[in-house]
């Protein structure tokens, strides 16, 4: 306990980076037995240490291969980001393999580190997106028996909706009489009128 509450006050009592006794400090508590110890000293490196310290860098990047607590790599990642330097190498190499990580937070925290350390910003995302990234959109890679998507078509080849038929409207009673019934009622039509034609022509 003591040698961590010491690992955290160290960038509370020295104010200014690449204060030499105080990273020798932090960097003998690396090989310190407590998890807190170990991450606390990380933390106080990422603070304490003057940008472009190869020596301090190289002693997170070995920590960072051998650490089997998740939360000690996890500072490792934060702390590399805050003392490299563009186009080290050696830290972008340890910052990919923390991408690889077990653990989902360090996987995330490695992906935000690794675009400080890059030559250009842009670096890791011309290489290709993470598989963190790729999971988060649910692009990974499907099974070989998996059926794909079907690929939509543009919108000059959609085809468009076509409009509901119009319901046809019900015939007249008097139509939709069968040809027999016409001619029944014609016929009595035309004797009634001849009845009345010969009743006139014999008065």
């Amino acid at each position: 306990r003591v040698a961590t509450a010491a690992a955290r006050a160290l960038p509370l009592l020295v104010h200014a980076r690449g204060h030499a006794p105080a990273v020798a400090a932090a960097r003998r508590q690396l090989r310190a037995a407590p998890v807190g110890t170990r991450r606390a000293a990380v933390g106080a490196l990422g603070e304490l240490a003057e940008k472009g310290d190869t020596v301090v860098v190289d002693a997170l990047v070995v920590l960072a291969k051998c650490e089997p607590e998740w939360s000690v790599r996890l500072a490792v990642a934060r702390a590399i980001a805050q003392v490299a330097t563009r186009g080290d190498a050696h830290a972008y190499g340890c910052l990919e393999e923390l991408m690889q990580d077990p653990n989902a937070i360090v996987r995330s925290i490695a992906s935000g580190a690794i675009v400080h350390v890059a030559s250009s910003p842009s670096d890791p995302f011309n290489i290709g997106p993470s598989p963190l990234h790729l999971a988060a959109r649910g692009r990974l890679k499907r099974a070989p028996n998996s059926t794909p998507p079907p690929v939509p078509l543009p919108p000059s080849k959609r085809r468009r909706p076509s409009a509901a038929p119009v319901p046809a409207t019900p015939a007249p009673r008097a139509l939709r009489a069968a040809p027999s019934e016409v001619l029944a009622v014609d016929a009595k039509r035309g004797g009634g009128e001849g009845g009345k034609d010969g009743g006139g022509g014999g008065g």
